[in-house]
């Protein structure tokens, strides 16, 4: 997975010198760190590993329209699992209408 330079300066800042931001062997204890930042921060809303691979990929493909990009970086094999995580939003697919119909009509 290729990572942006936001990810690597995170690695480069708050690291363990390993490469890894955080030295969590299980997905319970990634979890449990993620609700002791979200309880810092004061963030109320629920936070886990899979809620923000849900927020990732509801980001990326607001600002990609990508979805066979999306499918490869969450690893599935079919295009179905990748839209569980795909949230298209009645608005969205008014702008799209409206972009489609814009270029159409050049």
């Amino acid at each position: 997975l290729p990572l942006n330079k936001y990810a690597l300066q995170l690695i480069a800042d708050e690291g363990t010198g390993t490469g890894k931001v955080f030295n969590c062997i299980s997905e319970q204890r990634m979890n449990n760190k993620l609700k002791e930042i979200a309880a810092t921060a004061k963030v109320a809303k629920h936070i886990t590993n899979h809620v923000g691979r849900h927020t990732f990929a509801t980001m990326y493909y607001r600002m990609t329209r990508d979805v066979a990009g999306l499918k490869y970086l969450l690893g599935h094999s079919r295009i179905e699992q990748t839209m569980v995580y795909v949230h298209i939003t009645d608005e969205e697919i008014n702008e799209s209408m409206k972009d489609f119909e814009a270029k159409l009509l050049l």
